[in-house]
């Protein structure tokens, strides 16, 4: 594939290390030549990096293999993961595990990615349901126009209406680390 080919999602091979496009633009005219620049994401170290290229130039496109993975046990630095169809386990370090960590629980279900028969990257909902573990009283009941810090069941603060009470069910944006709504109980 040519670099103007390349898309925000794509994975591609550099240096023999995998990156994912997380931002891609096109500038220059035909008379200089157009250029590629695109923001990218090492999936083995997590590091960010730039990289401009001439329109026509090839990039080489990474090939992953995914797996169904049930996540295990945290050791140390280290998270274990078993892949559910050959019972093989996987350590995995804090850097593939990355900000989702906190919200790794104990039996759940990830797709893993794999490079060379490694693991390099989880693919972890961007949203997840968890209980409210404490919050403080509404300064203003019932009003959103404030918020209050709230700590989750997984020990991570973030900030949520005044509304939101010790014990409920709220959906947080896992890599923003947001509050986005409460769920309803049934």
């Amino acid at each position: 594939m040519v670099a103007s080919e390349v898309k925000e999602g794509n994975l591609l091979k550099f240096d023999g290390h995998i990156f994912k496009v997380t931002e891609r633009n096109m500038a220059g005219t035909g008379k200089f030549g157009k250029t590629v620049q695109m923001k990218l994401k090492n999936l083995e170290t997590g590091d960010l990096t730039e990289r401009r290229l001439r329109a026509e130039e090839k990039v080489e496109e990474a090939r992953l293999e995914r797996h169904e993975m049930e996540f295990l046990y945290r050791e140390g630095n280290e998270y274990v993961f078993m892949d559910s169809a050959t019972f093989e386990q996987f350590p995995m370090t804090e850097k593939i595990v990355g900000p989702v960590a906190p919200f790794l629980k104990e039996n759940t279900k990830i797709a893993v990615d794999f490079s060379e028969g490694k693991p390099i990257h989880l693919d972890f909902p961007s949203e997840v349901e968890i209980k409210v573990a404490s919050a403080a009283p509404g300064t203003r009941e019932g009003t959103n126009a404030t918020w209050k810090e709230v700590e989750l069941e997984n020990k991570v603060i973030i900030l949520a209406p005044q509304f939101i009470k010790s014990g409920d069910s709220i959906r947080v944006d896992v890599y923003r680390r947001r509050y986005l709504e409460r769920v309803k109980q049934p």
